[in-house]
């Protein structure tokens, strides 16, 4: 009998949002909102490369480097989220939440040049 295999979650990255909002001034400021429970601290995650043949008959018009992220259910994460991994940034172009467990969720992305934040904050979910 083949056992269920099961990834090993050993990398550590973390997610944030991005968007604009206006400060004191009425100028328009890029704000840069990481939304990890515990401040400061990363989501595990076990990531892997997805392969030229799996982006083919994905049919994807993306050509880059695609990872599939594989970590724990969290229900606020979305797709357009941004990833950070090893000093590079990944978009979140596709998500699977697999619904009927709730236990774990894969995350597509897509490699990225970051962009200029004038702020960078926390989301207050982990302040205490």
């Amino acid at each position: 009998m083949k056992l269920y295999n099961t990834s090993l979650k050993n990398k550590k990255i973390l997610i944030y949002k991005e968007y604009e909002e206006e400060d004191k001034n009425s100028d328009l400021i890029k704000v840069k909102e990481y939304v990890n429970i515990n401040c400061s601290d990363y989501f595990r995650a076990y990531i892997r490369q997805v392969s030229a043949k799996e982006m083919k008959l994905d049919s994807s018009s993306n050509y880059g480097e695609e990872i599939e992220i594989t970590m724990n259910y969290k229900p606020y994460i979305e797709i357009g989220m941004l990833v950070e991994y090893n000093d590079d940034t990944y978009r979140i172009n596709s998500l699977d939440k697999l619904e009927f467990l709730r236990s774990e969720m894969k995350l597509r992305c897509l490699k990225i040049k970051p962009d200029e934040y004038n702020e960078v904050r926390w989301s207050t979910r982990c302040l205490k």
